[in-house]
């Protein structure tokens, strides 16, 4: 039988897995906005929602991250929203997916080049 003891300290092990504070992949995303819409990052978290094309970025950036097994709050963080927008975001995502085929397709090409990216940064 465990001692108390024992399940103390596999809960702080377990805890501290949980809430591990990992990085976004910005360098990824960075390059694949740049390259594939030419938008620089900082069009990407600016507030403006008069431009489509930045607009529908963001949207894959909060879907390819939310993906990636980060918190909506962590996504909100990231790109200066707060975690209710991230969730529109990849809900309004999911619904265009639904619809569109020209978005899935889209949305699969940029998210292999952002896993691209990921998985080989010396390539880029």
């Amino acid at each position: 039988m465990r001692q108390p003891s024992d399940i103390r300290a596999m809960l702080l092990g377990f805890e501290q897995l949980v809430n591990k504070e990992m990085t976004p992949p910005v360098e990824a995303l960075t390059l694949v906005a740049l390259e594939r819409y030419g938008v620089d990052w900082g069009e990407v978290v600016d507030r403006p929602r008069n431009k489509p094309k930045v607009v529908m970025l963001r949207r894959m950036v909060s879907k390819v991250l939310r993906e990636l097994g980060f918190s909506y709050n962590r996504i909100g963080a990231f790109m200066q929203r707060d975690h209710g927008s991230v969730m529109h975001n990849v809900s309004v995502m999911d619904g265009m997916m639904d619809v569109y085929p020209d978005v899935v397709k889209e949305y699969k090409e940029f998210k292999e080049d952002v896993s691209e990216k990921i998985s080989n940064p010396a390539g880029s």
